[in-house]
């Protein structure tokens, strides 16, 4: 929390703040955030326990992954995510494991589990302190089975002595017992001790019972079974003062829910038959209850002053908690977590929207659809609201393309067709054909489906037109087949990657080790039936993680699922395996290597080509410059990122995650305010740091120049005039001097070869091939193999166009057409045109 005095000096200064941003729900947003999409109330986790209200207003969730265990706060008045801690189970059990989780504290200060040492099998159970972080007792336990019963707020739990039929009460602060009663040690009973300790439910075949834990004498009989049949299902649940406690009993013919006052023993039946729901929970002061998981009908809060019976549409899967004021409660349906007022049973807040296991732009980028397992959602990326949601269809197949509108439908078994998502309208053309595919997607720009078809190790790619669905390109003899489906393609579909596999046998090293050997990242182009990269790369399992091309197909993002590093062996030698991170698919160099170590990685990349976005499960958003494979810059989530998708102008990064349905992240520095005019000399400081090779520092210089476009394109007019091809003479004269007997002279030769190499390189072939000086050869042969580089040259040249094109004023248009209409081959030349064409 912000210090009083820290606050009170802020408001005093004479600078003028901007007003701290936030989402409609008034949450503030990280920084580098344009919006938050839809709404994070109250969602639901898979393999989650809880929830517990903590006595701070919020909501605590516990989730076991394993080796650890994660706090979850959520706050209980806004329904919004707060944060996440981690605790390591060695920290609770020890050198043991968790058996089972029992729950939160009512005082919301501690923890606690149900935990087994390794070596001895003792079990204890485990406390610990929230706020202190640390265990805050330790009790052990001599069972021979199962979890002792504990009262709801775990201060109190029971015990039944098989041997003597004895039914204790234990206080698990001080560890004081007291024995209640003794029973028939044949009769197995379930027990419930109230939240006091002052009281205890006894379940047997024959009857349920309640008996006072100081005196030990029998408060109520509340049921007893009938001769010959045995009572089953019995459900407990004290209101959290104790006096109140609801006894349920699902038997098939006298099943039935009673109401007592433990200190009057006063019994009431309030349901007959209650096989069909279960007790949720009781207000903290008795007066009303929730029954919760009635088949297909919801809840029901009951009012015990009237009798008072109100229906509830969402159905809980667990117990409902209240909260300590008792004014509201909480269920857990399949569409998430709902507060609901204990009077009246309406929504206090409106349901969360689901987590998108995919996101796309729309309509020009003014809408983002977030796709769930079972629902489709629309937001509005100006305000962030929801603005229509419903369930997914099951016969949809993969995700919509080309802004939104068109998705493949699996109308019958193999018989596919495209119909729009938000409308329903169908095309005529049939892709039954799909159905024999072992993968197809359509490409970015929406206007082909690219189709992998495998058999007998070979695999066939076709690319279709959407509007008529009939083939448009095709390659044959791929030496693979598919291995997971995996693939990328450029915008317009001419160039594809595949991830696949070789059909060759396994070594014996690399059986043993688990190790697929032969798989393969292949790259090809459709057009020209030509395969530019095929290298084998580390896998674990046949399973890849995303692929991506970017830079017009000039750069492939690789990620291979990350292992220890063992044996690698094929044909009983080591294999060289492929890189993990960006790549010249021509060449296989590699611009950046990636941590793989995280399990969650899903990508996305600008439909320019020029950046690739990484989502990890960290929560970490990282977009790297295809050109460099740098890092530009690094935005972050609380919780594992899920999806990613570029706007269409590339100013923005939609990101889900847990701690939002999907975030807005500003990916060309419109949040920072910066000047909108520069002087003389910051320009060419500015100038000078687009040919950094840093993609960080280069990042920034182009957001500060594409925030003063005026300037900037006078800049740009003044230190970069259209590419020329050098004179005749002057490559003659340069050619000569490689064979000079003085090294800087040959030297700065080839320096202002390479520079115009990529204009020169017919002629540098040829005059490479006639050469007879070994020297001259190895310096020209040196030049060529630089076409492509990054150079400091060829960098500021292609970040100096994607400046342009982010200004997209009049006057850059024109500067771009000025550049595009230089020499041929040029790099400044060849990205000018692609940006115009854009």
């Amino acid at each position: 929390m912000t210090p009083r005095w820290l606050v009170l000096l802020a408001l005093a200064s004479p600078v003028t703040a901007a007003d701290p941003r936030a989402d409609p729900d008034g949450m503030p947003l990280p920084d580098g955030c344009l919006a938050r999409l839809g709404s994070t109330r109250f969602r639901v986790w898979e393999k989650l326990n809880g929830p517990w209200f903590t006595p701070a207003g919020e909501f605590l969730f516990t989730e076991d992954e394993g080796e650890a265990v994660h706090f979850r706060f959520m706050d209980a008045r806004t329904g919004l995510f707060v944060r996440k801690e981690k605790l390591h189970d060695s920290q609770l059990a020890g050198n043991g494991s968790i058996q089972s989780v029992l729950g939160m504290s009512d005082d919301g200060r501690t923890y606690a589990v149900f935990a087994a040492e390794a070596r001895t099998q003792r079990v204890h159970v485990v406390t610990w302190d929230i706020a202190a972080g640390k265990v805050s007792a330790r009790i052990p336990f001599d069972v021979k089975s199962g979890v002792p019963p504990f009262s709801d707020n775990l201060r109190w739990f029971a015990h039944f002595d098989r041997d003597t039929g004895d039914v204790t009460v234990t206080d698990a602060r001080t560890g004081q017992t007291r024995r209640v009663t003794r029973i028939d040690p044949e009769s197995r009973p379930e027990l419930f001790p109230a939240p006091d300790g002052k009281s205890v439910v006894i379940a047997t075949d024959s009857a349920v019972t309640v008996f006072a834990v100081p005196t030990g004498d029998l408060v109520r009989e509340v049921v007893r079974g009938k001769e010959g049949q045995s009572l089953s299902g019995v459900r407990v649940r004290y209101a959290a003062d104790g006096r109140t406690v609801l006894i349920q009993e699902t038997g098939k013919d006298d099943g039935g829910l009673w109401r007592c006052d433990v200190r009057t023993g006063t019994t009431t039946r309030l349901e007959e038959k209650s096989g069909k729901f279960f007790v949720a929970s009781v207000s903290p002061d008795g007066s009303r209850a929730v029954l919760g998981g009635r088949e297909g009908q919801g809840d029901r809060l009951v009012h015990f002053a009237d009798n008072r019976r109100v229906e509830i549409p969402s159905s809980s899967r667990r117990q409902v908690p209240f909260s300590v004021a008792g004014d509201r409660f909480v269920t857990l349906g399949a569409d998430g977590i709902t507060v609901q007022d204990a009077d009246t049973g309406k929504p206090l807040f409106p349901l969360a929207d689901p987590l998108p296991s995919a996101l796309q732009f729309h309509d020009g980028g003014r809408t983002v659809i977030g796709f769930g397992d079972n629902t489709v959602t629309l937001w509005d990326t100006a305000t962030g609201r929801r603005v229509n949601r419903f369930n997914r269809p099951a016969e949809w197949r993969g995700l919509p393309f080309a802004g939104g509108r068109k998705v493949f439908a699996e109308v019958a078994p193999g018989d596919f067709v495209l119909t729009d998502p938000l409308t329903g309208r169908r095309d005529a053309t049939n892709w039954r054909f799909l159905a024999n595919a072992r993968a197809w997607q359509p490409t970015p720009c929406g206007r082909f489906v690219v189709a992998i078809f495998s058999n007998d190790g070979q695999t066939r790619v076709q690319k279709f037109a959407v509007s008529s669905g009939e083939v448009v390109a095709e390659l044959h003899g791929l030496p693979i087949r598919l291995a997971s489906g995996n693939m990328a393609m450029t915008p317009d579909g001419q160039r594809i990657a595949i991830a696949g596999v070789r059909d060759r046998p396994l070594d014996v090293r690399a059986q043993s080790s688990g190790i697929a050997d032969t798989a393969f990242v292949v790259v090809c182009e459709l057009e020209t039936e030509k395969t530019v990269y095929n290298r084998r790369h580390r896998l674990l399992g046949n399973l890849f993680s995303p692929l991506a091309l970017g830079g017009n197909g000039s750069r492939l993002l690789v990620l291979s699922a990350e292992r220890e590093r063992g044996d690698e062996w094929f044909d009983s030698k080591p294999v060289p395996f492929g890189s993990s991170g960006i790549l010249d698919p021509k060449t296989g160099l590699s611009f950046a290597d990636m941590p793989t170590g995280e399990s969650t990685v899903t990508t996305a990349v600008s439909a320019d080509g020029r950046v690739f976005a990484c989502g990890w499960d960290s929560g970490r958003v990282e977009l790297y410059e295809a050109a460099t494979g740098g890092l530009r810059a690094t935005f972050r989530h609380k919780d594992a990122v899920t999806a990613l998708a570029f706007s269409p102008d590339g100013t923005k990064l939609a990101a889900a995650s847990n701690d939002a349905p999907a975030y807005l992240w500003d990916v060309r520095g419109t949040l920072r305010n910066l000047p909108k005019t520069f002087d003389p000399a910051s320009g060419d400081a500015l100038w000078a740091a687009l040919a950094n090779p840093d993609a960080v520092k280069s990042f920034d210089a182009m957001q500060r120049l594409a925030a003063a476009p005026a300037d900037t394109v006078k800049l740009f007019a003044r230190q970069q005039p259209p590419a020329v091809v050098p004179a005749p003479d002057w490559v003659a004269a340069r050619r000569t001097k490689l064979e000079s007997r003085e090294f800087a002279v040959r030297e700065r030769a080839t320096v202002e070869l390479t520079a115009v190499a990529e204009m020169l390189q017919p002629s540098l072939t040829e005059a490479r091939k006639w050469t007879t000086s070994p020297e001259a050869q190895r310096r020209l042969a040196k030049a060529l193999a630089a076409i492509g580089s990054n150079s400091p040259e060829r960098l500021r040249v292609l970040r100096s166009v994607e400046v342009l094109e982010w200004v997209r004023t009049p006057a850059a248009r024109e500067l771009l057409r000025a550049w595009a209409a230089g020499a041929a081959r040029a790099p400044l030349t060849v990205a000018a045109g692609q940006s115009l064409r854009r």
